[in-house]
């Protein structure tokens, strides 16, 4: 693989016997975003445009699905193209095979498998060269709810099912990941089975890395247990900031509210929260107990999301790792992602 950067030892290779050392309220060194997606709703150069105007290094980036009303609606094919093509040419950028339509729901809210989507899709991530560095999230379970482009169906399949260790298979031959979207919050009522399918899963398949975005809207005391049993499984950090819960203080959000928070926001108001995140005290502990299991990610997804909503939580998460050991913050900022993408990139502290 060509290096987009230079890739040096490694801060932390060097420094693990140091005493700790806390940040000066702001991390300042490499952040990379391991998973956010792009819709029709938008053109690769604005993406570009609010990549260089945010404090962050690097965008693992994957198409998001389209809707036949957003402005730049073409196949997806296309749409996947563009993107992989737009990654190659930009050293920011790495790419992530689409996987929105590897599933699909119907009006009755009924959903099923869609595997013949996965080899053309894995097919065109060929584009992007050597920024083709893995697959983006599978979805398991979706809340049904009003999106920026209309209704969204919902999603809920099993961990189980058998076109899902296909997939797992295929991501293994390649050496991906397997980043899952379950929601352990908005599917509550099937969550106890979800947490004892996840189990066998892990169990089933030692050897290859899962990623559970939004870290699966576990629970402190879910995630905790997790992390007990499985040494293969780690969490992406998305909408975990603590600015959707400052945002839906006074209303209810058009698809879901399951989205748990790392921080204490109550009572502060956006601005405070961003110039000083309160870090929740059984999280704090838990992160810096098991700094190699989190992954910083922020999985944006409408053009309504980049720009103000990405740079607010860019900011937050930056002064949030400043109060962290300054090692500590370079893994969950960098470190994570670059070991499990293989991603050609320096890790710096500052």
């Amino acid at each position: 693989m060509l290096c987009k950067s230079l890739t040096g030892i490694g801060f932390l290779l060097f420094s693990v016997f140091l005493s700790p050392v806390y940040g000066a309220d702001r991390y300042s060194g490499t952040l990379v975003d391991a998973h956010s997606q792009m819709r029709c709703d938008q053109k690769p150069p604005k993406i570009a445009r609010v990549i260089e105007e945010t404090p962050i290094d690097y965008i693992l980036l994957t198409p998001g699905g389209c809707q036949k009303n957003e402005k730049f609606f073409s196949n997806i094919e296309k749409h996947q193209g563009d993107i992989a093509r737009f990654a190659k040419a930009n050293e920011k950028i790495f790419y992530l095979a689409g996987m929105k339509k590897l599933s699909k729901t119907n009006k009755k809210y009924q959903s099923r498998w869609q595997l013949g989507t996965l080899k053309p899709m894995l097919e065109i991530g060929e584009q992007a060269g050597d920024s083709f560095v893995g697959a983006g999230e599978v979805i398991i379970q979706h809340a049904i709810g009003q999106k920026d482009y209309g209704v969204n169906p919902g999603t809920q399949l099993g961990l189980l099912d058998d076109e899902l260790q296909h997939v797992i298979k295929e991501f293994a031959s390649r050496k991906f990941p397997v980043i899952l979207h379950i929601e352990l919050v908005d599917s509550a009522d099937k969550a106890e089975q979800t947490l004892r399918d996840l189990d066998i899963l892990l169990n089933r398949y030692p050897d290859s890395p899962f990623v559970l975005n939004h870290v699966g809207q576990g629970s402190l005391e879910q995630v905790s247990s997790l992390i007990s049993k499985h040494r293969n499984l780690y969490f992406l950090l998305g909408q975990t900031s603590g600015r959707f819960q400052i945002g839906t203080r006074t209303k209810k959000a058009g698809a879901q509210n399951g989205w748990i928070s790392f921080f204490d926001v109550e009572g502060k108001t956006r601005k405070e929260h961003i110039r000083k995140p309160a870090w929740s005290v059984g999280w704090r502990n838990l992160v810096e107990a098991h700094p190699e299991r989190f992954v910083m990610g922020y999985d944006l997804v409408f053009a309504s999301n980049w720009g103000k909503k990405l740079n607010q939580d860019v900011n937050i998460w930056r002064n949030a790792l400043g109060q962290l050991d300054i090692r500590i913050a370079v893994q969950i900022a960098c470190g994570n992602a670059r070991r499990l993408w293989d991603l050609p990139i320096d890790c710096k502290s500052n």
